[in-house]
């Protein structure tokens, strides 16, 4: 039950429905979601950890 009312508070936020969608999608990265949202970077990853925290998404680091 606690996981079912965290992930409707995931859903209740526009920005993280928003990067679910693009998600959906595909792989993407924080820079490419933030500049198709117009958000920044740190905004992105506050709401991806959220979602993370959820388990609607699973986040990865890659190094280049």
């Amino acid at each position: 039950m606690e996981n079912a009312v965290a992930i409707l508070k995931c859903l209740a936020d526009q920005s993280r429905i928003s990067i679910l969608n693009i998600l959906a999608r595909g792989d993407s990265y924080v820079e490419l979601i933030a500049s198709k949202l117009e958000l920044t970077p740190a905004t992105i990853c506050y709401h991806l950890k959220k979602l993370e925290a959820a388990g609607l998404v699973r986040c990865s680091r890659t190094q280049f």
